[in-house]
């Protein structure tokens, strides 16, 4: 499609999805924030209303709602498709050169962030048709996804995102531009074995730090639990000092509510010890007479002088008032006077009505001196300011000027006697009389007219009608320049009118009329309006107001002052003070806020001291200290993420964790501000537990050490909020079911990794990812002090005290293998050594063993980060000098923090099939070898083919390693093929191009497998009830409003919507349906092995954000395999009958059941038999809580297959684990008889499955012993719809839990 043809060349403002104005573009799938997770999480969904757009385009009708599908219909389109993702920009101008958008677009889409207050595109997959035979399926990324560092979600966004491209494509296009390919590192999937020799360290940085730093670190050295502590955090150096401060005394601000009877009683209490002081500045008289009152209850003659006083100055004031009063309303009434007499002056020979005023010379001086302007302002008002007067005035005078002109023009050609001035006087009169308002017609009437009677030539008219203008403006200049009184006085002396006296009297009656309209009606209500009488007198009575109350808080201020002086010399008795600050009544209580002084117990005083270097060299720094209550808080750890700290405290009293994040001042200005201090996050949890800290990835580790758990935190975007990510980890199982001593709890930087480090020096690494163990283990040296991360986690280093009989040279720093001897003097007894061990290959062997210099005595206070740039140094304080030292630490190549990393690009299949399956076991079909094009745009092409061969070198080493760390069946990634293009030459429209890689689908079919990848959920607990969802997005309330009688239930069943299914069950409505599903408790990876077993795309860590029963289809040749997934059991939000509810629904609609534990057992070595926990005893009796469900339930849906799945057991205990389990299962047959859980619920078909320890390869292969126990089980359903019905009706009886009849309303 060509953007011209949609687009005018008309400027278009763009809405904010700029999906709407690409031509062809459809959204496929849309990240949305989870609900249930409070917007934490996102999770993936199938954008309805575009897909519906794309099929209805395409076939009409064919798409009628989200359940009602013609996929059949579809199918008889087909089309190629290619996949597209990697650097947004080249993707925009490949839309661009095709001219599929234009360049305003193109703009928006190179800046395009959906955060961002402008037009854009979402994060997703679009299908972009460039003509009806031929598509791309674009993933549009978040902005960075790419890169090393990139926020946590987004990487797990681009993984799944990219897992759902390569599932609707068979080949990819990675897009690439320079920059991209020169941030490409060629040897980051090379093993450290190549590198071991290439580990470098030398000197690094010191610095001297200020006296006054070095003072307060060497007062501290005293007390060993107040070391100070280098700040962590990778790329800014800061460190902090503890000092403890003795007890002293402070102030703070309280608020007390009491009732009036708790007043008196409260005050008593606060005042022991204390001696009473009241804020003169915040309090005033009336809190002052209701604390004294109700607080102190006292009588009321301290306000006695007060109430004279007040009295006194209220009769003066009333006295005074009156005064004044008499004396405006006397003004007034000699001002209207004075209005009286200028209208005299002014008119009196106009209007004989008018009598002259008689004025006092000392009223007028009195009042021309009290009111200046009152005078100019009357003149002013006496103006007659009538509209019709004016225009009369106007009227006149151009009739005068006209009349002039004629009779001086018609004196020329006539004798001008006197009926010529008779006539022009009528003349005059008739034009003032004329009842025409437009003067300029008036005018050209009279000319005329005029002209006519004196036989005047047309050239006389002519001369007349120019005249017009000049003689209107004249008549306008004099209308405005003469006073109304000389008009007046004009009008009544003209000589004009001599020997017409009855016209003169017309014109002069008209005059008056319209004066003596405005006398009555206007001018009273000028002169009022410069006379105001209440105005004057209201302000009066504001001035004096305000006089009273300004001599009123003069005497309250006095009395103040002097009741509290009487009170607090009454109540001076005490060594610290209790301020009251004001009283506030409200209905029956009174709030009073107090300062009170009061002895503050010792308080850890915390300074950090934040370092700017350059150059090695201490540029400035910045100390910003606060105190902590160290009887509230125990001080727990404390890190950087940019400019803010992350401080974490442990709250004694409230047994809680309280996090604050903030930049150092705000830290302090919060402890320092409030009483009451908010964190940025409050954790319920008991003293026992160690923190690790993630800055890179924004994570959060809190290690419960008693209850051998863990809890996971990552920040969102903006890291304005810390959320929950993994929850109640159990890793008991991990150490044997003891509790395992764990010393040393860190992150390796930049991964999703833990290390638990014991106090024998055993280590292991767990994956937050797969939330395994990985199965080898490390054991570092026993004496260890410390154990940090590189700022890139390439590798670990393990810090230890060691004894030694020969000294160091004082100023070398060693760098040694571990076999190496040296040749100390005796004089030094004892030196810190670091210990290396590659992250990639974490195993027992030591890569590097490094003696530190004599000035890194301390090791707590080392610390690894990056400096000028990327540069990693070990850094350490130097407590005795003062000093800031580092050591330079270097790898070969360089694998800095700091220099951005684009490897994610082809690194992203790696991470795909770290999550998701390479090879299925139930469908070998979806094991399409996949197809990678690498498109650069580079401007030299000559190197194309090297290029080509380094990519494929390095995708065969990804993928090499993915299969030695994984241990997963990859056959199909050796028919993985590379290739490499320039920009210029890729052309999707080449017929060529088309027939070698782009694969052809049917679109209905395509549409299927693109509903298949988004799980739907089906159905939540909550109360105690089971909730269908409707369209897995909101709950199925709309049958409520058409219950009808007994049927209510098949009501139910046909409102309940399972979204796209419905369409896929109905199209192939024929085929035989088995159900899978996973269970058990949780973060027991029950996601992952559906995912490899059966294909499908399940995300355990958004799917943890909400509870319930999630829905996948697998579609094979033979079955759709119908596959659930249960979130985990045994949750402490979650009740006993939720669970039974579960338990019920999934083993009567499934037809095998994969329930994953962990199970930890013991091995005792005499007896040579193995104990297991009681965790298996539990599980087992949820199951048999459960048998009252099936009383009434027919056996033939009581063939549900069980497999139970013990996590991770080693080879040499499979034998046992599985005997001791079974022992356990007899004694429940034993005991309950024909009533076990094993018959009733699952007819017998129960099995144990002790399954090998993760990454191993056993644990891939068993997968084929599920399949062929998946095999061997009988379908419950005769096809697709009869699946559908039977599982609509499960779940609307259990929605009304009427269990009872469901035989009877099944499809047997």
């Amino acid at each position: 499609m060509n953007a011209n043809i949609l687009y005018s060349n008309n400027q278009i403002d763009y809405d904010k999805d700029l999906c709407e104005y690409i031509p062809g573009l459809y959204r496929l799938i849309d990240l949305c924030k989870d609900d249930y997770s409070k917007g934490f999480v996102d999770k993936t969904i199938v954008s309805i209303e575009s897909l519906k757009k794309l099929c209805n385009n395409m076939v009409p009708l064919s798409f009628k709602s989200i359940s009602d599908v013609n996929f059949t219909k579809l199918n008889s389109i087909s089309f190629r498709l290619i996949g597209c993702y990697g650097n947004h920009t080249l993707i925009a101008r490949l839309l661009l050169n095709k001219k599929i958008i234009r360049k305003k677009i193109y703009d928006l889409l190179i800046i395009s962030q959906p955060s961002m207050d402008k037009s854009s595109l979402s994060p997703g997959i679009y299908l972009l048709l460039i003509n009806p035979n031929l598509g791309l399926i674009i993933h549009w990324p978040e902005m960075g996804c790419y890169e090393a560092n990139v926020y946590l979600q987004h990487k797990k966004n681009m993984v799944n995102l990219h897992r759902y491209l390569t599932k609707l494509t068979d080949h990819q296009l990675c897009f690439m531009s320079e920059e991209d390919l020169a941030s490409f590192d060629w040897h980051l999937e090379y093993t450290n074995d190549d590198e071991q020799d290439d580990f470098k360290i030398r000197p690094g940085f010191k610095v001297n730090l200020p006296h006054k730093i070095k003072t307060e670190i060497n007062n501290q050295m005293k007390n060993v639990s107040l070391y100070p502590i280098v700040v962590e955090y990778i790329t800014h150096q800061s460190f902090i000092i503890r000092q403890l401060i003795n007890t002293a005394s402070h102030s703070y601000k309280i608020t007390s509510p009491v009732s009036t009877t708790q007043f008196p009683i409260d005050l008593r209490n606060k005042l022991k010890d204390h001696y009473l002081h009241f804020d003169r500045h915040k309090m005033n008289i009336y809190e002052l007479k209701l604390f004294v009152k109700y607080g102190l209850e006292m009588k009321d003659e301290l306000f006695s002088p007060l109430r004279k006083a007040l009295a006194a100055a209220k009769k003066r004031h009333e006295i005074k008032e009156h005064q004044e009063i008499s004396a405006v309303i006397e003004d007034i009434e000699i001002m209207n006077q004075i209005a009286m007499m200028k209208l005299h002056s002014y008119y009196g020979h106009f209007d004989i009505s008018l009598s002259k005023i008689n004025i006092s010379d000392a009223n007028l001086n009195r009042i021309q001196t009290k009111y200046p302007e009152v005078e100019s302002l009357i003149e002013e008002k006496v103006k007659i300011n009538s509209k019709n007067w004016k225009s009369m005035k106007k009227r006149y005078n151009l009739a005068c000027i006209i009349i002039g002109n004629i009779f001086e023009k018609t004196s020329k050609v006539k004798k001008n006697d006197d009926r010529n001035a008779k006539s022009m006087i009528e003349t005059l009169y008739d034009m003032f009389a004329d009842k025409e308002t437009d003067l300029h017609k008036l005018m050209e009437k009279y000319t005329q007219q005029s002209i006519l009677q004196n036989s005047a030539s047309a050239c006389d008219l002519i001369n007349y009608n120019n005249l017009n203008n000049s003689n209107l403006n004249k008549a306008k200049q004099m209308t405005k320049n003469m006073l109304d009184a000389e008009f007046v006085q004009k009008l009544v002396n003209s000589e004009l009118f001599e020997g017409h006296d009855d016209i003169k009297e017309k014109i002069k009656s008209a005059f008056f009329e319209e004066y003596h309209e405005w006398k009555k009606n206007i001018f009273p209500h000028e002169i009022r309006k410069i006379l105001p009488k209440s105005l004057l007198i209201q302000q009066l009575e504001y001035k004096l107001e305000k006089e009273y109350e300004e001599e009123k808080q003069k005497i309250e201020k006095k009395e103040f002052e002097r009741i509290c002086d009487d009170l607090e010399y009454k109540y001076k008795n005490g060594s610290m003070r209790l301020s009251v600050l004001n009283v506030i009544e409200s209905y029956n209580y009174f709030i009073i806020n107090y300062e009170i002084e009061m002895i503050q117990p010792n308080q850890l005083q915390i300074s950090i001291y934040e370092l700017s270097l350059e150059k090695r060299i201490l540029m400035d720094h910045i100390c910003t200290s606060f105190h902590i209550d160290s009887q509230v808080y125990d001080f727990r750890k404390i890190s950087q993420f940019d400019n803010k700290f992350l401080l974490i405290l442990y709250n004694k009293k409230m047994l809680k964790i309280e996090i604050f994040f903030d930049n150092a001042q705000q830290l302090a200005l919060n402890f320092k501000s409030h009483l009451i201090i908010k964190p940025f996050k409050i954790l319920n949890t008991d003293e026992n537990f160690i923190i690790a800290i993630n800055e890179p990835k924004g994570l959060l580790a809190i290690y419960n050490t008693k209850e051998v758990k863990l809890d996971v935190f990552s920040f969102d975007d903006n890291r304005s909020r810390l959320y929950g990510r993994n929850a109640n980890i159990q890793l008991s199982p991990w150490y044997n079911n003891n509790i395992p001593n764990i010393r040393y709890f860190l992150f390796i930087k930049n991964t999703e990794e833990l290390c638990f480090v014991e106090n024998n020096g055993r280590a292991r690494i767990f994956n937050l990812v797969y939330l395994q163990f990985q199965p080898t283990m490390c054991n570092f040296p026993s004496n260890l002090m410390n154990v940090l991360s590189s700022s890139d986690g390439s590798y670990i280093m393990a810090i230890t005290k060691e004894i030694l009989q020969h000294k160091p040279d004082v100023d070398s720093i060693i760098s040694t293998d571990i076999e190496k001897q040296h040749d100390y003097n005796s004089d030094i007894k004892e030196i810190n050594r670091a210990y290396v061990y590659y992250h990639k290959n974490f195993s027992d062997l030591v890569r590097k063993v490094i003696d530190l210099p004599l000035n890194f005595k301390s090791s707590e206070f080392l610390q690894m980060s990056c400096v000028n740039s990327g540069q990693t140094h070990l850094i350490s304080l130097d407590l005795q000098n003062g000093c800031l030292n580092s050591l330079l630490v270097k790898i070969t190549p360089e694998k800095s923090y700091m220099r951005k990393k684009l490897n994610d690009l082809i690194n992203v299949y790696k991470s795909m099939f770290e999550k998701y399956p390479i090879n299925t076991c139930i469908n070998p079909i979806q094991n399409c070898p996949l197809s990678l094009k690498i498109v650069l745009d580079i401007s030299d092409d000559d190197n194309i083919e090297e290029y080509t061969e380094k990519f494929e070198k390095y995708i065969s080493l990804m993928f090499k390693n993915l299969k030695d760390s994984t241990k997963k069946p990859a056959s199909i990634l050796k028919k993985f093929s590379t290739s490499v293009i320039t920009f210029q030459e890729c052309d999707v429209e080449n017929a060529n191009f088309q027939k070698k890689f782009l694969s052809e689908y049917q679109l209905g079919e395509w549409i299927i497998q693109l509903c298949y990848l988004i799980p739907i959920q089906i159905a939540v607990v909550r109360n105690n009830l089971f909730q269908s969802l409707k369209d897995g997005l909101s709950l199925n309330e709309n049958y409520l409003s058409e219950l009808k009688g007994g049927q209510h239930v098949d009501i139910m069943a046909k409102s309940i919507s399972l979204g796209w299914y419905e369409g896929i069950f109905k199209h192939f409505g024929n085929k035989k349906v088995k159900v899978v599903s996973s269970m058990g408790e949780q973060s027991c990876g029950k996601s992952f092995m559906l995912n490899h077993l059966v294909g499908t795309s399940f995300d355990g860590s958004a799917m943890r954000c909400s509870a319930g029963i999630w829905m996948s289809l697998v579609n094979t040749k033979e079955y759709i395999y119908v596959v659930l997934y249960f979130e985990g059991l045994k949750s402490p939000k979650r009740k006993p009958q939720e669970d039974m509810l579960l338990t019920f629904f999934n083993t009567i609609v499934s037809d095998l059941i994969l329930f994953k534990v962990n199970v930890i057992y013991r091995l005792a070595l005499i007896k040579n038999q193995y104990t297991i926990n009681e965790n298996m005893s539990t599980i087992f009796q949820k199951f048999q809580d459960s048998v009252k469900l099936f009383e009434s339930i027919p056996k033939m849906l009581q063939q549900t297959r069980l497999c139970i799945i013990i996590k991770d057991v080693p080879m040499r205990d499979k034998d046992g684990v599985s005997k001791e389990v079974q022992s356990i299962l007899g004694k429940i047959l034993a005991e309950k008889g024909e009533n076990n859980f094993i018959t009733r619920m699952y007819g017998g078909k129960v099995e144990i499955l002790p399954w090998p320890i993760f990454n191993d390869i056993a644990w891939f292969e068993s997968l084929s012993k599920i399949k062929t126990n998946l095999d061997k089980q009988e379908s419950k359903y005769e096809n697709a719809i009869t699946f559908l019905q039977n599982t609509k009706t499960i779940m609307a009886k259990l929605e009304i839990l009427d269990l009872n009849s469901l035989n009877k309303s099944l499809i047997l």
